[in-house]
């Protein structure tokens, strides 16, 4: 009897991130391999709309949610959303309930929904797979209460070293995420030149905890020297509730633009961007943004802390600045238009280890031995 896998997703609460990306990776993975069912708590978000092409059977769960911003990230719980957790978990076990049969095989890489099926695997005895796909405090109760899920899981994979060491209840499978392009994308899998106007850019959505602000204050420190040869601007990709904010504090320079959500981003990597700046000032879990701006030749510049050093620091270590540091930022930057065209060759030549094949090989090894 064939396998089903059920994917349990929420984009309700996120704009179109790295995890929705990663969960439209896994359905291309299993698609042909799988019958695949997905339950999400929206059916109108960015990510339903990406997944439309696709032909799998679509249900819905009773969530809580709402699009964040301002300092919280999408995995972030309200108290209105803590208060009905319980409520919310009992109705969407019985949803689920009927989805339980002895060949599904259950998937998330929501930290919530792995509570519910940790719950369904006690009552049913459905295994599942969780993928950490965001860090975990190890000292915060969050992480003490993560302990059984995580260690009932059948299999629990890691999108970096640095979230697989992070795990201390189990032994996660390191999976890089994947690039995924379409093959016309790959006749700009080549390095980059940059000219007389270079643009510096980040995408993101617009959140305190990435770290935009010292993107901007970075400006100011560039060295007279860069600012002189060539003309630079800073572009600002994303929404949130941190632009009002951003906006002021950039207001007195021309040269700092935003761009709002550009859902077709790697047309703008490969037509406008020439760096890209990751000043998250919390770790990353994988860094997409820097890996994707890679492959057309971007080069990444990115805060010197969690999986974004990990992967960065294989390109070159001075293209790593220190958290929170406008003015090591600037440095950066002057570092990597100095040397642009040997980094945008090493960029380009470092992202070939995430295409696509190697992580559907990975993937499948994975579902196919539960």
């Amino acid at each position: 009897m064939e396998k089903t896998i059920i994917i349990v997703e929420d984009s309700s609460k996120v704009t179109f991130g790295g995890g929705q990306r990663g969960t439209i990776d896994i359905i291309e993975s299993l698609i042909d391999h799988f019958d695949i069912v997905l339950f999400d708590c929206s059916n109108s978000s960015i990510f339903q709309k990406k997944i439309s092409k696709y032909q799998i059977e679509k249900r819905y769960l009773k969530c809580y949610g709402k699009l964040v911003g301002g300092d919280k990230s999408s995995f972030s719980v309200g108290k209105l959303e803590l208060l009905l957790f319980p409520i919310l978990t009992l109705w969407n076990i019985y949803i689920l309930r009927k989805f339980a049969k002895k060949n599904t095989i259950f998937y998330t890489s929501n930290k919530k929904h792995l509570l519910l099926l940790y719950i369904l695997k006690k009552m049913f005895g459905i295994e599942y797979i969780f993928h950490s796909r965001t860090f975990i405090d190890r000292d915060s109760i969050y992480s003490k209460l993560m302990k059984p899920p995580l260690q009932n899981a059948k299999s629990v994979i890691a999108v970096s070293d640095f979230i697989r060491s992070n795990l201390e209840f189990v032994q996660p499978k390191l999976i890089y995420d994947a690039l995924n392009f379409d093959e016309r994308f790959f006749n700009y899998h080549i390095p980059k030149q940059i000219g007389k106007t270079i643009i510096i850019a980040t995408v993101s959505e617009l959140l305190k905890l990435k770290g935009i602000e010292y993107f901007i204050q970075s400006y100011q420190y560039l060295p007279k020297s860069i600012l002189e040869q060539y003309t630079i601007k800073y572009y600002i990709y994303g929404e949130g509730k941190e632009r009002d904010y951003l906006m002021r504090l950039s207001k007195d320079n021309p040269n700092i633009e935003f761009r709002g959500f550009q859902e077709n981003i790697y047309q703008e990597y490969i037509e406008t961007i020439d760096i890209v700046v990751v000043p998250s000032i919390v770790p990353e879990a994988f860094g997409r943004t820097s890996i994707e701006g890679a492959f057309f030749g971007v080069v990444p510049i990115v805060s010197n802390i969690g999986a974004q050093k990990e992967l960065i620091s294989q390109i070159d270590t001075n293209l790593l600045f220190e958290n929170k540091n406008p003015k090591d930022i600037a440095l950066k930057i002057e570092y990597a238009i100095r040397n642009y065209e040997l980094l945008s060759k090493l960029s380009m030549e470092f992202s070939n280890q995430f295409l696509f094949d190697k992580f559907r090989k990975e993937i499948l090894e994975v579902f196919e031995s539960v």
